[in-house]
């Protein structure tokens, strides 16, 4: 049965049809029904024959409720945005048509690739046409889906509908950022010497506005001049972030890269990214950010 659906889904999942067919607790009240008529028949019960009747009309008031639901709601574009993963992720649906009632309750969605699927039923907000939903906790990986399926099972979950959207929704999930003190120092040799923050360079006549932490009182105890320390600053120098420094399993190394990666974008650094299968220049900024993340969470 199973692989009949999904041989029946293959064919009908570029289209933007509504399809319905009863849920199994639908079968149930099929049957329930169905027998109870028999035995109104058996008997000439107009009683029972009247209750079957009202049966019918609430299961076909049911249909058309869990029809409308589906039928009524038109998807514009859908969005996923790149996050760490440790951190909540979020869907943006925008709709150009939805249903005049709350679907909050009842509509669900699923994301379907060739090789993927991820059922996604926690709405966090239903505003203005957007649905946002909270997605449910994956792996550090790429993520591509090209079907978006809404459907639901109705009100009393006695029908299940259907409807497949064409979309191209692709996102990365990173890996979580985990600093450990042991490595975040390594260095290769390309990598900036091992000073601290800055270095001394020379010595300029203290004014007023300089920080009195870098007078040299020992100069001023020998001569009763106030001099102030000049250092060479450090912190622009290149950062290395090397696969091979890291310690621990693959995905320990790929963590703490991820939180030498975040530290280096924030404090505004330049850092060459190396990798056994591949090496992103130095430079820093954005886009660089981006790319290093989206290269260690493939990895």
């Amino acid at each position: 049965m199973k692989s009949i659906l999904k041989n029946f889904e293959k064919r009908i999942k570029k289209k933007t049809k509504v399809y319905i067919v009863p849920s199994k607790a639908g079968l149930k009240f099929i049957f329930i029904n169905f027998t109870l008529f028999l035995i109104a028949l058996s008997y000439a019960n107009n009683m029972a024959l009247l209750i079957t009747f009202i049966m019918v009309s609430y299961f076909i008031i049911q249909m058309l409720d869990a029809h409308k639901i589906i039928a009524d709601t038109d998807l514009d574009n859908a969005k996923v945005f790149n996050q760490f993963s440790n951190k909540d992720n979020e869907m943006l649906l925008n709709l150009s048509k939805s249903p005049e009632h709350s679907i909050d309750q009842y509509l669900q969605v699923e994301l379907i690739s060739e090789s993927k699927r991820l059922t996604i039923s926690k709405i966090l907000k239903f505003a203005d046409n957007t649905l946002k939903y909270a997605l449910p906790s994956q792996k550090r990986d790429r993520y591509s889906y090209n079907n978006l399926k809404f459907f639901t099972y109705g009100a009393q979950g006695l029908f299940y509908v259907w409807r497949y959207f064409p979309v191209e929704i692709n996102y990365f999930v990173y890996p979580e950022r985990k600093g450990m003190i042991k490595n975040i120092l390594e260095r290769d040799n390309n990598s900036k010497s091992q000073f601290s923050e800055a270095e001394f360079s020379h010595y300029l006549p203290y004014t007023q506005g300089l920080s009195s932490k870098r007078i040299d009182w020992k100069i001023y105890a020998k001569k009763d001049l106030l001099y102030w320390k000049k250092h060479i600053d450090y912190q622009d120098e290149t950062i290395s972030i090397n696969f091979q420094h890291f310690d621990g399993d693959i995905e320990q190394k790929l963590q703490q890269m991820s939180y030498l990666i975040d530290k280096s974008f924030k404090n505004n650094q330049s850092w060459k990214l190396t990798l056994p299968t591949c090496v992103l220049p130095t430079s820093k900024g954005f886009s660089h950010y981006k790319n290093s993340l989206e290269v260690i969470s493939e990895f």
